[in-house]
């Protein structure tokens, strides 16, 4: 495991809250939560078409920790590759990957637990 710090909004970080609370998960499971989010996503949507595109004109002030296992860990790498196939110039991957996780799982479209 590693930990890894990427930027936030406060509507991205109630979103996680809210994801959290809807799911049964305590604060110390929000690694675990967020990491299961982002592998949904990896394999939900093969493309990561999602994204780069809703980052838009969002500013994202703050920063928030988390904890990457091993496995979602592989799962960035893999997606890296992915999108730098379609963007060889694509930059601050990580965190954009982690809010378009974070985005789908607030739609409800982001799998269980």
């Amino acid at each position: 495991m590693r930990q890894t710090t990427y930027r936030t909004n406060d509507t991205l970080r109630a979103a996680v809250e809210r994801g959290l609370e809807r799911d049964g998960v305590g604060a110390r499971g929000r690694s675990k939560w967020i990491c299961s989010k982002i592998g949904n996503l990896i394999k939900g949507e093969p493309t990561l078409e999602s994204v780069s595109a809703a980052e838009g004109l969002d500013d994202f002030p703050l920063f928030q920790s988390i904890q990457i296992d091993d496995e979602t860990e592989a799962l960035i790498e893999h997606a890296y590759l992915v999108i730098r196939s379609i963007d060889p110039r694509a930059d601050g991957i990580q965190g954009a990957l982690i809010r378009a996780a974070i985005r789908r799982a607030a739609r409800g479209d982001g799998g269980g637990r």
